[in-house]
């Protein structure tokens, strides 16, 4: 059963996907990715999903439905107000994106990525040259997808697995970053959980960077210190292995000794 986040993110990704046209041209290449589960099966299920919708919403515009079309003007509206553009990317009136959207979903290809069809995504000719137009894809897959495969012009990412590992999660986070001359289309359907660790896992590294610059300041070489991970509920900063040569401390990085005082459900 189809989700009403799910329906969002492909709405949005056409949406984007027609804005990011009108602003850059029809050579550039554009990819959904959804990552939901590691089975096989649910990928399959996934895709017919998907393929569903985008049926659906083809029939939509192409019979002219007026409220489905406010919908989505509403959407962009408030999508493009959340994050400020660069200098030189152009706002896209809903007029201009509304003109691209049915050859937009049309070009969409949806394609299943895993263990059973490792091909390669056709973002280049037999020479190796981009092909014209650019590719709309819709990828589904499992950790093929959250790990070891580079997307072109990857915009929007639907991510609900996550992990306990500080390393893995940040494999995970390959969707962040500088995107010249979109910057301001990228987004990802998350879960809640997800959004905490990730927020949880920044404050990490913030703390590692300001020690990282104290000892800089004070001389000392990766010899004379140990670097300061913290520790999170839940979490490990990577497999038991490779944290064989680390040492526990159970004081905080303020020196006090906490009780806990709540228990999330």
């Amino acid at each position: 059963q189809n989700t009403e986040s799910l329906n969002q993110a492909c709405y949005y990704f056409w949406v984007s996907t027609a804005a990011k046209i009108a602003r850059m041209g029809n050579s550039v290449h554009t990819t959904m990715f959804i990552h939901t589960h590691v089975r096989f099966l649910m990928h399959e299920r996934t895709y017919d999903l998907v393929d569903k919708v985008k049926e659906l919403t083809l029939s939509q515009i192409n019979n002219s439905n007026s409220n489905f079309l406010l919908d989505l003007k509403k959407m962009w509206e408030e999508e493009s107000s959340k994050v400020p553009s660069a200098e030189n990317e152009r706002h896209i009136p809903f007029s201009e994106i509304q003109s691209l959207l049915k050859d937009v979903i049309e070009r969409t290809e949806v394609v299943q990525k895993n263990i059973n069809n490792k091909g390669q995504l056709g973002y280049k000719n037999e020479l190796g040259e981009d092909v014209f137009p650019g590719k709309i894809y819709i990828l589904i897959g499992g950790n093929i997808l959250s790990r070891g495969l580079t997307l072109e012009g990857l915009t929007v990412s639907y991510f609900l697995r996550t992990t306990s590992m500080y390393d893995t999660l940040l494999q995970m986070g390959r969707w962040f970053g500088f995107r010249k001359n979109y910057s301001d289309l990228p987004r990802i359907w998350m879960t809640r959980a997800l959004e905490r660790n990730f927020y949880r896992l920044a404050l990490v590294e913030q703390e590692i960077r300001e020690d990282i610059d104290l000892y800089e300041k004070l001389r000392l070489t990766p010899r004379e210190f140990g670097v300061r991970i913290r520790c999170l509920p839940g979490m490990l900063v990577t497999s038991r292995l490779k944290m064989r040569d680390a040492l526990h401390n159970n004081i905080t990085f303020d020196r006090r000794r906490p009780e806990i005082s709540y228990f999330p459900i």
